[in-house]
């Protein structure tokens, strides 16, 4: 899955959480999706390496 792709894939995951079903199911998954999510550089830090050229 690409980078931008994490993020989308999470703002769709992350309300289904609450689901009693799918958070019992699906924990494993909900995991994966915010651990990707979590190592998306962020903006800002996509702005710095784009300026300072790293």
């Amino acid at each position: 899955m690409a980078a931008p792709q994490h993020r989308r894939a999470w703002s769709l995951a992350k309300p289904l959480q609450s689901d009693a079903y799918l958070s019992r199911t699906r924990a494993d998954h909900f995991e994966q999706l915010k651990k990707a999510y979590a190592k998306e550089p962020s903006f800002l830090d996509k702005l710095v390496r784009r300026t300072v050229g790293r």
